[in-house]
């Protein structure tokens, strides 16, 4: 398809990107739900409500179920938009990196419902901050990517903010490994075992939204004028 006049002008003035971008909003809001469900399974977790975990998690896979439908019906229109080539990989790689952060949703509430196990006061009070920081990068990534359509410049802040926020969950999840090893109270190395990989998860959830974030930053950037 040859290119149109339309075709370059500035990002923020083409009408099939921004309409585009609207539903990409829309899908990144879809993670969000599903970061909040997560958060609810934390806080059934920390309270000893294994039971209401578990139905926590069931409410996540149904959830999950209705974004990975939300995400290939996203694919098919991008596919059959009139978006330039160049764009439709920026806002591709963007949907994929979207679709991870679902994934690793799932992984982490899987793993909140692994075992019965003993938190003690200050690894709740730390798996809670991972969590909540955790809840607001997403929030962030989807103020980014609507930005996209709005103010490059302050999409590229809210991007900072999200490095920010996942450097400090780190340091969160390190100190939090460190006391569950040198704890003499967690006797079962099943019970370490499940501690760890908790607070790993939710790290690594952490993480894929930076990555997502680090999408949005290349679009910024790219068509900053």
């Amino acid at each position: 398809m040859a290119d149109s006049i339309e075709s370059f002008t500035p990002w923020l003035i083409r009408r099939s990107e921004r309409e585009f971008i609207s539903h990409i909003v829309g899908y990144a809001q879809d993670m969000m739900d599903e970061i909040n469900l997560l958060e609810k399974e934390v806080d059934c977790l920390i309270g000893n409500d294994y039971n209401a975990c578990l139905l926590s998690m069931k409410n996540i896979l149904d959830k999950s179920n209705d974004a990975v439908k939300l995400r290939k019906t996203l694919v098919r229109k991008l596919e059959q938009s009139t978006i330039t080539p160049d764009h439709r990989g920026y806002l591709a790689n963007l949907i994929y990196s979207l679709s991870d952060i679902g994934g690793y949703v799932d992984s982490a509430s899987a793993r909140l419902s692994l075992k019965e196990v003993e938190i003690n006061q200050v690894l709740r009070k730390g798996m809670l901050e991972m969590i909540t920081k955790t809840s607001k990068m997403m929030m962030l990534l989807k103020v980014s990517i609507e930005l996209l359509n709005l103010n490059l410049e302050k999409c590229l802040e809210h991007i900072e903010n999200i490095n920010n926020l996942e450097e400090e969950i780190d340091l969160v999840r390190r100190d939090l490994l460190r006391r569950i090893v040198n704890d003499d109270s967690i006797k079962s190395p099943q019970d370490m075992h499940v501690l760890i990989e908790i607070i790993s998860s939710i790290e690594n959830l952490s993480d894929k939204i930076d990555q997502a974030a680090n999408r949005v930053e290349v679009i910024a950037m790219t068509h900053l004028p």
